[in-house]
């Protein structure tokens, strides 16, 4: 029996980086099942022997990228920028999936989606649970850090990556007033 290298990506990981790639180019409502799977290197049966449809396998994208998101902050000491950092390591290890579901043409609910699986999940702000601001605070931080990045893909990444991350953390650190001093 030969042993599969398990280094190689699997059919399906080839069709999810081919739908990746895809939807930087354009939204998902122009993909064709037919474009996917000659992008990932199969014919359109390929591509059903693993998913019902593209609503299929934008979701199972999704659910990668945020089990991979969630994975690194459960191996990750908390820090005051703790989410932030998991973002730039998505971005570092995940590129594909972060532009294609952060950029240009990524689904907005999904970002909600992603903001909701952390909601309760953000140790970084000190705060007990029955703190009535906590959840105003965590969607703050949640919703300022993916909408800083998607803002920075939206822009052909017109900052150094460096650059964005100093300047997210001086905006927590220091508000507005102080990032632009």
């Amino acid at each position: 029996m030969i042993e599969k290298d398990s280094l190689l990506p699997t059919t399906r990981e080839n069709l999810m980086e081919a739908f990746c790639l895809l939807n930087c180019e354009m939204p998902v409502e122009k993909i064709t099942v037919s474009q996917l799977a000659r992008k990932a290197g199969y014919d359109r049966t390929t591509f059903y022997q693993y998913f019902l449809d593209l609503e299929d396998l934008q979701k199972a994208v999704e659910e990668d990228f945020t089990a991979f998101i969630k994975k690194h902050r459960a191996n990750t000491a908390v820090s005051d920028t703790s989410f932030v950092q998991t973002m730039l390591v998505a971005y570092q290890q995940k590129p594909l999936y972060f532009n294609a579901l952060l950029g240009k043409y990524g689904d907005g609910a999904y970002l909600y989606q992603l903001v909701d699986s952390f909601k309760f999940d953000l140790a970084e702000l000190h705060l007990p649970d029955d703190d009535k601001r906590k959840e105003y605070l965590i969607e703050f931080h949640l919703t300022t850090t993916l909408a800083l990045f998607r803002h920075w893909l939206q822009h052909d990444k017109n900052l150094p990556l460096e650059e964005l991350i100093i300047l997210i953390k001086q905006l927590y650190m220091d508000g507005i007033n102080g990032a632009v001093n």
